[in-house]
């Protein structure tokens, strides 16, 4: 049989919140104890014992984070007004994109257009103003979602970032640490693009901000 610590460790691994609350020693082993209490039991089909969970938490061995110090970048760059349309896949949705994309390419006016793309859906966050347009040029599609009111933050580092291991961990964990969540997150290359609702926009800034510094 599996022991408890083996259990304990499963849930903290799968837990980062937890994980970096051991990592920094801010955690109450008695209440964290209590909190995991119930899917020690789970796992194991029986009662365990406040006590043997404080124990096993004791003995943990928690990873500490490679990542140690700022994170540099070339630019902050924030994008608002934005509204994002979330799409199911067809046959025809990245010609439609292609056709949208450059009727905005034309426009005198640089707009924003970001469209991240998953196996099943689509999302295209834009520039509010855009928001006829899209329901012209994706007439036919499946609208999922659609979500008005947003932000972007774009974090843009020099050419080398990308081979940096945990490099975006410690700005993801300080956005969880202050309940900033965010509707997409893209990246490429060298680029680490975060959007969120207005309200959340000042926070998320001024966290990501504290972690960065210019090149």
């Amino acid at each position: 049989m599996i022991k408890i610590q083996q259990h304990v460790a499963d849930i903290i691994k799968n837990s980062p919140m937890l994980e970096a609350a051991l990592e920094l020693r801010v955690a109450n082993f008695s209440r964290l104890a209590r909190a995991i209490q119930p899917l020690v039991q789970k796992k194991r089909m029986e009662k365990v014992g406040l006590g043997a969970i404080v124990m096993a938490l004791r003995r943990l061995k928690v990873p500490k984070t490679k990542f140690d110090g700022e994170i540099i970048v070339d630019s902050l760059v924030v994008n608002s007004d934005l509204i994002e349309f979330v799409f199911s896949h067809s046959e025809d949705f990245l010609k439609k994109y292609a056709r949208f994309a450059k009727a905005v390419s034309e426009h005198e006016r640089q707009e924003y257009i970001s469209l991240v793309n998953g196996p099943m859906k689509s999302a295209l966050i834009v520039s509010s103003i855009l928001a006829r347009d899209v329901a012209r040029y994706f007439a036919g599609e499946r609208q999922i979602a659609r979500l008005e009111k947003l932000s972007a933050i774009t974090l843009l580092f020099d050419k080398e970032t990308p081979r940096q291991p945990g490099i975006f961990y410690p700005i993801l964990r300080a956005l969880a640490w202050e309940k900033v969540s965010f509707t997409e997150i893209a990246s490429s290359h060298a680029e680490l693009s975060l959007f969120f609702e207005d309200r959340y926009l000042e926070k998320a800034f001024s966290t990501i901000k504290s972690l960065t510094s210019s090149a």
